[in-house]
């Protein structure tokens, strides 16, 4: 008996407690039945793909037929992937588009926020220089109220002397 295997891969097996598909019985190191080429010889077992004989497997049972769905075997209708391909096309460009805008968005509301930061900080600066020129201007009136408040207590401890010697005299 003897299996003819076309270019489609179709998985063999067996009927009853010994089954076995084209890659789960071996026999030996270099030897693996393959599904792929494959024949029986006698009784004694199956050629494998190198040409080793394997002893006992004719006592696993006959080769079930295959029934092959050749509807599976058509090629898949794959019309909807050159649309998937220009939605994805378009999709990214709305999010570049998107992304564009919000980083425009956040740029405008950095310098917005900037600019409102250099203006305060400038009022600010404006506002200490003037604040420090008139507590200038009170450092130098004090100064010069000090100066003249010495002046005029030297005048009276002066006047007042003046008169208490006056009044021994008299």
């Amino acid at each position: 008996m003897s299996i003819r295997v076309s270019q489609k891969s179709y998985k063999v097996s067996t009927s009853g407690p010994q089954a076995f598909s084209s890659y789960s019985y071996t026999c030996g190191p270099d030897a693996r039945i393959s599904s792929l080429s494959f024949s029986r010889v006698g009784s004694s077992g199956f050629l494998g793909v190198l040409g080793r004989s394997c002893a006992g497997a004719s006592s696993m049972g006959s080769i079930t037929a295959i029934t092959v769905n050749h509807s599976l075997l058509s090629p898949l209708n794959l019309e909807a992937e050159p649309n998937i391909q220009a939605v994805c096309t378009q999709e990214k460009e709305q999010i570049k588009a998107l992304n564009n805008k919000f980083a425009s968005f956040i740029d405008k509301d950095f310098k917005n926020k900037c600019e409102d930061e250099i203006t305060k900080h400038t009022e600010m600066e404006n506002e200490f220089v003037l604040i420090r020129k008139d507590v200038d201007e009170a450092y130098i009136n004090k100064v010069e109220l000090e100066s003249c408040l010495a002046g005029l207590t030297k005048e009276i401890n002066f006047f007042r002397q003046l008169y208490e010697e006056e009044i021994e005299e008299l």
